[in-house]
């Protein structure tokens, strides 16, 4: 059965921040989350993971468990839904997987997959190893659902003989019957233990003789094609009509190209109406987008992309890469260069670039780790020269994961860039340490792989993901053969270059037309002292984000200072419609934000001296320093502002 949960106070202000709910194309957003966890979970390194999608109708009826609850719940916000009415719904599966793994007790540890899947709210608890570090989950999964709802079946590969089912729904606070709720609830078996009759939730078992009719009933009604195979099944009730079929398809291809052509990930796509299924994987995936693109803007880029995967994932097997030479070493004072490659390398590298030949790199980076001692992590390089002047395609991928709003700093132009932190069977130390500087939706590394890793790294291993994200550019200035600080400045003097001399200035106006009198050929322009130089940027993230960060005048700011540090004051608050803004500040109340709550501030390279519910202290004497901000309401406009403290105990306020 549902149980939502009820409404308090203290509840209110530490839940109303969770569960970020998608924006932008829902097709992406699902199958980036969906297939995230699946590949995460492989059981089997030298297998490919098989994700099975299928779309078909069925009848609410059958199962009304899964449904009467939640209509009774949607029903009290004035949303009226039906059993008596078909349910079209969406079915992802995964093989070659673990399943949700862990006890089935929250309370019980350690926590597994299964804890963090069902239970966890807001925060990451993903181990070293894992190829996530904090999705947005079960929000990105119920709101494929036209009522927030998904529930799932589970095989777990250490426990075959125990089928679980559990069930997730997020609607808005609301209240039945005189009582509140916040709008979460999960579906399993409820009861009490304990003196003090602690109410407990428990999946639904398949072991248990009287609860193994309620995921018999499930299987039939969700149509699943699992059978006895380690994995998870999601089911996806009242899909969105705007994630249909075809968008699926190119979502699949535009997100998850490189895992299907390097046979890490296979994916077939079913339309149970007309049994009907796509398979896509490497042998049928260029075909396959030849067709779903046609007519479509990135087409071009797109299979652009394929050919030089295909031609990387050859290059991979076959070992085909430039190496660094043997005694260099990348630190916080080097970066890749033509320097670092034997004459031989550098040459070859430039040749076959200007051939249109694709050019691959395999280079080592070093991590200390804060127990001692040093490991090295990998990144690929994958570049092809273009032949036009517009054209530049850049995708970075860490382990299976596109992290898709990474972007190349290159200002040469060339057709296709891929990096790639890859994870083998032996593990990946840099794809362990850039895991910890992704945001939430794995979208773009934002922060140091220090922030979140545990005190896994040395303190002055900060500099590594400054490198990775500087390496695309690096690599196609190294092969255009040009300094790209000299290309850059070359192009700003084309901006400001006048062709034409300008005649002399003349005084006054022609003749015959109206104007100002007279004057000065130079006159007297007041001395007016310059504006401060701005030390911190604001940048907006999106969903509910924001980020702190130095300017290019903070440096200097750090020199000057007293001991070579900066004391800082941070405010933020919602601000109200036809409100006046002079005390914005003073607007703030609590159910908006927290930021003394757990995970609404991530500092890195900065101390953090004082919270408060919206305003904070903090101390830098790195400029390299990001304060990450989380929890606001992404629907209304929060007002941020930082300033520098001028003297030890000036008031703020």
């Amino acid at each position: 059965m549902w149980h939502f949960r009820k409404s308090s106070y203290e509840d209110t202000i530490a839940e109303s921040k969770l569960g970020e709910f998608f924006s932008g194309e829902p097709s992406e957003a699902i199958i980036r989350e969906a297939f995230q966890n699946s590949l995460d979970a492989v059981k089997d390194q030298s297998e490919p993971v098989r994700i099975s999608i299928t779309f078909g109708t069925n009848d609410p009826s059958e199962f009304p468990v899964a449904y009467e609850e939640v209509y009774k719940h949607w029903g009290a916000l004035g949303a009226k839904y039906s059993s008596d009415s078909p349910s079209d719904y969406m079915l992802i599966e995964d093989f070659n997987t673990k399943g949700l793994e862990g006890p089935v007790d929250k309370e019980e540890t350690p926590h597994g997959s299964l804890y963090s899947f069902w239970w966890e709210e807001g925060r990451s608890k993903k181990k070293t190893g894992s190829g996530g570090s904090h999705g947005v989950g079960k929000s990105t999964l119920s709101s494929a659902s036209q009522i927030n709802t998904f529930m799932a079946l589970s095989i777990r590969e250490h426990e075959p003989e125990s089928e679980i089912l559990v069930g997730y729904s997020i609607l808005p606070p609301h209240e039945v019957e005189n009582i509140e709720y916040l709008g979460y609830a999960r579906f399993g078996n409820k009861f009490s233990r304990g003196p003090e009759d602690r109410t407990v939730i428990y999946p639904y078992l398949g072991s248990q003789p009287k609860q193994a009719p309620m995921l018999t009933d499930f299987r039939a009604h969700a149509k699943l094609k699992r059978v006895n195979e380690p994995g998870l099944s999601i089911f996806i009730p009242r899909i969105r009509s705007e994630i249909e079929r075809s968008s699926m398809i190119l979502s699949i291809i535009r997100n998850f190209f490189f895992p299907i052509i390097r046979e890490n990930l296979e994916v077939e796509i079913w339309d149970d109406q007309i049994d009907d299924c796509l398979a896509i994987n490497k042998s049928s995936i260029f075909a396959i987008a030849e067709q779903e693109f046609e007519g479509n803007s990135d087409r071009d880029q797109v299979l652009a992309l394929l050919r030089v995967a295909l031609e990387a994932s050859k290059i991979a097997s076959q070992t085909g890469f430039f190496f660094t030479k043997a005694d260099f070493e990348f630190s916080s004072d080097t970066g890749l260069s033509a320097e670092a490659f034997s004459e031989t390398s550098i040459n070859k590298m430039w040749e076959e670039y200007e051939a249109g030949t694709v050019v691959a790199l395999r280079l080592e980076i070093p991590m200390k780790l804060s127990v001692g001692g040093t490991k090295l992590g990998y990144v690929d390089l994958y570049a092809k020269k273009s032949d036009e002047q517009n054209t530049k395609t850049y995708r970075a991928f860490r382990g299976n994961i596109l992290i898709g709003r990474e972007k190349c700093r290159a200002s040469q132009p060339f057709e296709t860039l891929i990096l790639d932190i890859f994870n083998d069977g032996d593990g990946n130390e840099l794809s362990e340490y850039m895991k910890y500087s992704e945001d939430p939706g794995h979208t773009e590394w934002k922060s140091s792989a220090l922030r979140r890793s545990e005190g896994r790294y040395a303190s002055t291993e900060y500099w590594q993901r400054h490198l990775v994200q500087k390496l695309g550019g690096s690599f196609i200035s190294m092969l255009s053969g040009t300094d790209e600080k000299e290309q850059i400045n070359n192009f700003a003097d084309d901006i400001f270059y006048v062709e034409h001399q300008l005649p002399p200035e003349q005084n006054g106006l022609p003749k015959g037309k109206k104007g100002k009198k007279k004057g000065p050929e130079k006159p007297e322009i007041p001395d007016i002292p310059p504006p401060s130089p701005q030390i911190f940027s604001i940048r907006r993230d999106g969903e509910g984000r924001a980020t702190v960060f130095g300017t290019d005048n903070l440096s200097e700011a750090l020199q000057k200072a007293p001991d070579h540090a900066i004391s800082a004051k941070l405010w933020a608050a919602n601000i109200i419609f036809g409100k006046s803004k002079s005390n914005w500040k003073k607007a703030h109340h609590e159910a908006d934000f927290d930021f003394r709550i757990d995970g609404m501030v991530h500092a890195n390279n900065a101390n953090v001296t004082n919270l408060n519910a919206n305003e904070l202290t903090f101390e830098i004497n790195d400029p390299d320093f990001e304060i990450e901000l989380y929890g606001f309401d992404p629907n209304r406009d929060v007002h941020i502002d930082v300033k520098k403290v001028r003297e030890a105990g000036d008031d703020l306020s």
